[in-house]
């Protein structure tokens, strides 16, 4: 998708017209319905694979904890940040807060200078460092997990920083309900410590629409956003879960996992984090990497993990379901087309045999439905373009 392109989807998105553009571009779409080579799920799957594999690395994992002493824990994994964990970890040390909370550092096998700079918080009395060969995002959010000792857990991203009061706004609300999440809203910021003018431009245009995200006070919260940051978890959340491993897009089980598991949401309307935009992460990189299928791979698994995990596949699940399989599909646009009918393939054969009469009541979701339930490929891909 070409720059101009993508300028043109994101007016039409802030001015609320890609339902009107969608309408209008579709009628001129004449639908494909099938490649002659993908007759069965097996053949989709057996292509797919030839292209990248899928790991099978499933989230169920029992987990021993250790006693609880401390009311948060704040895992930070890193690799590669020298020129922001600095300001991450003192984001974290200068909140102002009644609540005992520790900072667990996964130093994930960096090769810059993240560990020199990480030396100097080495002694701080409720911060906790530890060095382990590179194993990726997942692996080290999840050593952080397993030494976990606080009875909720926040997740930081260590290029990102924690808004001042936000561990005190998110533990009020937490203790106040017994809430199993709590979350709080964000803000996005162009990152400032990269030179250039073309950077400088970035900055400039994206910190002058700046506004924040997120939901307002609701003490009964049926969904929550799909990051890992931005919250804070009840460890209970975690005894028999962990992030699955080797797959890009691992916080997909935040909302068809975690936010099947909890028992009780709360979204704050506080701001709680703020989020450094990277034009090299993997958000902005993906969608011409073969990498994107972990995508609805994650999602395979996570169908076959849920029974063991006592998750209902109801209505709140089959939307949550239908989002992700417009997200699969977004995330794939820039490969093959042959990809992104096969992955429509797949979904829409879930749909038919394991959610044959369900429904979704969501205005929001009823294009997206129809379309893979009629297996659209042409129409599916204008809608993710116009939408994601």
């Amino acid at each position: 998708m070409s720059g101009l392109t993508q300028k043109i989807i994101r007016l039409l998105q802030v001015l609320h017209l890609n339902n009107i553009a969608y309408d209008c571009l579709s009628k001129r779409i004449r639908s494909n319905h099938s490649y002659p080579d993908i007759l069965t799920s097996d053949d989709a799957t057996r292509y797919l694979n030839s292209i990248h594999p899928d790991l099978h690395s499933s989230c169920v994992h029992e987990n021993p904890f250790k006693e609880i002493l401390y009311d948060l824990d704040i895992i930070v994994p890193c690799y590669n940040v020298e020129l922001y964990v600095e300001d991450c970890i003192h984001s974290i040390l200068n909140q102002q807060t009644r609540y005992r909370f520790h900072i667990i550092i996964v130093n994930d096998g960096a090769t810059d200078r993240t560990p020199e700079i990480l030396k100097k918080f080495e002694g701080i009395p409720n911060i906790r460092i530890i060095h382990q060969e590179n194993q990726g995002l997942s692996e080290a959010r999840n050593t952080g997990i397993k030494e976990a000792q606080g009875k909720y857990l926040m997740f930081i991203d260590s290029d990102d920083l924690l808004a001042p009061n936000a561990i005190e706004s998110l533990m009020n609300l937490a203790y106040k309900v017994n809430a199993d999440i709590v979350e709080g809203t964000h803000i996005r910021f162009a990152d400032e410590k990269q030179s250039g003018i073309k950077n400088w431009l970035h900055r400039a245009i994206y910190n002058a629409r700046q506004k924040e995200y997120g939901s307002r006070y609701n003490e009964n919260a049926t969904s929550i956003n799909g990051f890992f940051w931005g919250k804070v978890f009840n460890r209970s959340i975690f005894d028999k879960i962990l992030l699955p491993k080797g797959y890009w897009f691992e916080d997909q089980i935040t909302c068809m996992v975690i936010e099947q598991m909890a028992k009780r949401m709360v979204t704050s309307g506080q701001l709680v984090y703020r989020y450094r935009m990277n034009p090299h992460g993997i958000t902005h990189s993906s969608g011409c990497n073969v990498k994107s299928l972990d995508s609805l791979y994650l999602t395979l698994q996570i169908l076959k993990d849920i029974p063991s995990l006592g998750i209902k596949t109801g209505e709140t699940f089959y939307n949550r379901l239908l989002g992700q399989m417009e997200i699969n599909i977004s995330r794939v646009i820039g490969l093959d087309p042959k990809v992104m009918h096969t992955i429509l393939f797949i979904e829409h054969e879930i749909l038919q045999k394991e959610f044959p009469t369900q429904r979704t009541s969501d205005k929001s979701l009823k294009t997206v439905e129809a379309l893979i339930r009629n297996r659209d490929t042409e129409h599916l891909a204008l809608y993710c373009k116009l939408h994601s």
